[in-house]
């Protein structure tokens, strides 16, 4: 679960549909999370008197409806530059850039929407999602905190705010918001109670509350959420927690091979600084594995893992190892420290801010980049 996918709930199609009039939802998906970005159709403010602007309107939709988006950005331009108000206009032209992945120009015209109805929930709504793409969480809590001052007992903007805090690791205003959520399907008997049992899990799950956690998942199971395989098996599995781990023989190494990987997604999706008590367990138990495993075996070398002042990504990069070897069942010396390179990477960049610099592994971010990395490991094997 990566900030990453401590947040592959997103927004999971919450449909409470706060207008009367046609919208269209569809489903962004930028690192393992899922946003709705909502279209509509005239209707929901006050339109547009301008039969021009209108025909503009209809065509520019259609093309989206296509997927045209370098028409549709044509035509609800030309909309615009018949009749500047037309509010509808700038709402679906922020969702067209989103599609093709400007951001800044979706920002600037879902804004404007917002200029010209401060009251516009979808607008709002739509830019809160762009600045949770954009992980600037800050922003889109500034957003959804907008929707409920609009629309006070909104479900989409208590789940909104539960989400983006989450993501921002403000665990403590996550759990307020999504029990809010859970209250009000409750209350309204509504089939998607079983998200808000989802988020309140994950939000307890990452902020180190295991038993709360497995509770509200489990309600969240039981009303047809499937969970994320890993997740599931670390908290419903019944040896996942066992604290009596023998390693003798090879059949005992073979029996966690499985606890293996799952500990490596754990330590490598999880910020460095959530449930420090489970991560050191987690790494004791690799080390141990690793150390004696018959089927796995790691060779560390200088050039390829000089950054041993960071037992961490030393940790990372010795499981990814052992998790390459153990998905793929091959000794590929040079796939297997190349893996491992890339994990390091990957964990250093999502945990700078706690680990702080490390030249060393600043080497490797730079080699990546430029896409001399495996040249680079295969001349150091």
């Amino acid at each position: 679960m990566n900030k990453k996918t401590i947040l592959s709930i997103g927004f999971l199609g919450l449909a409470i549909l706060c207008y009367s009039q046609k919208k269209k939802k569809d489903i962004v998906v930028t690192d393992g999370v899922k946003n709705n970005i909502t279209a509509t159709s005239t209707g929901m403010y006050e339109g547009t008197k301008s039969l021009k602007a209108k025909s503009y309107f209809e065509k520019a939709s259609d093309f989206s409806e296509k997927n045209d988006f370098v028409n549709a950005e044509k035509f609800y331009l030309k909309a615009i530059k018949e009749d500047s108000q037309f509010i509808e206009s700038y709402d679906n032209l922020g969702r067209v850039y989103r599609r093709i992945g400007k951001l800044d120009k979706a920002i600037k015209y879902y804004s404007k929407s917002i200029e010209l109805y401060p009251d516009g929930i979808m607008a709002h709504q739509n830019l809160a999602v762009v600045f949770d793409i954009q992980k600037k969480y800050a922003n889109s809590i500034k957003q959804y905190k907008e929707i409920l001052r609009i629309s006070p007992n909104n479900v989409e903007g208590f789940f909104g705010l539960a989400n983006s805090y989450m993501m921002n690791l403000s665990f403590e205003m996550a759990l307020e918001n999504a029990l809010k959520v859970v209250k009000i399907y409750k209350e309204t008997n509504s089939h998607y109670l079983s998200e808000g049992y989802y988020l309140t899990g994950l939000i307890n799950y990452h902020s180190g509350n295991k038993s709360e956690a497995k509770k509200y998942l489990l309600l969240a199971k039981e009303n047809g959420v499937n969970l994320n395989p890993a997740l599931e098996s670390e908290l419903f599995d019944d040896n996942s927690d066992s604290s009596e781990i023998t390693l003798v023989t090879k059949e005992d190494y073979a029996k966690y091979e499985q606890k293996v990987i799952r500990d490596y997604n754990w330590l490598f999706e999880t910020p460095i600084d959530v449930n420090p008590e489970k991560r050191k367990e987690t790494n004791a138990f690799l080390m141990q594995w690793m150390s004696g495993s018959p089927n796995v075996s790691i060779e560390l070398s200088e050039k390829i893992t000089p950054y041993l002042d960071c037992s961490e990504c030393l940790m990372i990069f010795m499981a990814g190892w052992s998790k390459y070897t153990l998905e793929t069942k091959k000794f590929n010396k040079f796939k297997a420290n190349l893996t491992g390179t890339e994990s390091v990477i990957e964990f250093y960049l999502f945990n700078k801010s706690k680990i702080g610099e490390n030249k060393k592994i600043e080497k490797f971010v730079k080699l990546k980049k430029a896409g001399r990395l495996e040249k680079y490991i295969r001349s150091k094997i």
